[in-house]
């Protein structure tokens, strides 16, 4: 069992006996230990002032948490907060912030000198975030309304989120649950489809389980979009194809439908066909005085058609 070592006394009077009697203890702790540990002094009314080197293993507490004042930390308390201190030191060299809050926490700027990115703009009500590295700011954009812009301000897609890449306008948006569009030249707003140039729009999209392309006309900045389908399939009614011209007469080659690599195609058209096309292909002729003129097939692969004769 260890000897607690008193302190040593501050006076002593003629015929006081206090120092022999500190003396005595002092030889019985070093006769049982051959050393004088720290934690074997009654530090009661000393100072550490004046000791220069410490060895915290031996301290029995040390207190902190006010101004000035020190901790005593384990192995695992030190780790954990190196860890944090590198962390923290990462996040200040390598991201600049500007603008707004994170948990509460206002957001002021710094100037790094190396990083993955160079700049996280914007944040508070109504601006979104902007990220950029060596590529001009603004090339990665995410709006208050959760729309994601690629080397673009992404467009005031309120519906629902959208991807745009690029060029205002060529977006990936998912419409609800059941539709997701692929878009040239047009956003939505409010359920409302418009026009981001004064061109024509395009879509692709799987709405229901049906796959859809429609077109739109040349229209005005910001003008409402009226789409026409050109095609659909689905499982129920199969291909359908829309043409949105007037029937041609004697057929053309540009609308019609192509198949495999012989480019055999089946066309429509007024009156007999004139067109060339590949040997084998069809011809749907749209008006005729009997059955026996509604249907021709190419013999040739040029300009010789020969009517199919469907009644008799």
């Amino acid at each position: 069992m260890a000897v607690s070592l008193p302190p040593p006394p501050l006076k002593a009077t003629p015929v006081d006996f206090v120092w022999t009697s500190w003396y005595n203890s002092l030889y019985q702790v070093v006769s049982n230990s051959s050393t004088i540990t720290w934690a074997s002094i009654d530090k009661t009314g000393s100072s550490l002032s004046d000791i220069t080197t410490r060895n915290h293993s031996q301290l029995n507490a040390i207190q902190g948490g006010g101004g000035g004042n020190y901790y005593h930390l384990n192995l695992t308390d030190y780790n954990g907060v190196s860890a944090a201190a590198s962390l923290a030191k990462q996040l200040s060299t390598s991201v600049a912030l500007t603008g707004g809050t994170i948990d509460g926490t206002t957001i002021g700027a710094t100037t790094p000198s190396t990083g993955k990115f160079t700049s996280l703009q914007g944040g508070t009500s109504g601006t979104g975030y902007s990220f950029s590295a060596s590529a001009p700011v603004g090339s990665f954009t995410l709006d208050s309304l959760g729309n994601l812009g690629i080397g673009v301000t992404p467009s005031a897609n309120n519906i629902s989120k959208s991807i745009e890449v690029g060029f205002a306008g060529n977006a990936l948006i998912g419409y609800n649950s059941s539709s997701i569009y692929l878009l040239q030249n047009a956003y939505n707003s409010s359920g409302i489809w418009k026009y981001i140039n004064p061109s024509t729009a395009t879509y692709y999209a799987s709405v229901n389980g049906q796959h859809q392309l429609a077109t739109a006309p040349i229209g005005s900045i910001g003008g409402t979009i009226t789409w026409t389908n050109q095609l659909t399939l689905d499982s129920s009614t199969g291909l359908k194809v829309f043409p949105t011209q007037t029937t041609p007469a004697g057929g053309s080659t540009s609308y019609g439908i192509l198949l495999g690599s012989g480019n055999i195609g089946v066309y429509f058209g007024s009156g007999a066909p004139t067109i060339s096309a590949a040997q084998g292909s069809l011809y749907l002729r749209t008006d005729g005085s009997s059955t026996s003129t509604r249907m021709y097939i190419n013999t040739n692969g040029s300009t010789t058609w020969t009517n199919v004769v469907t009644a008799i």
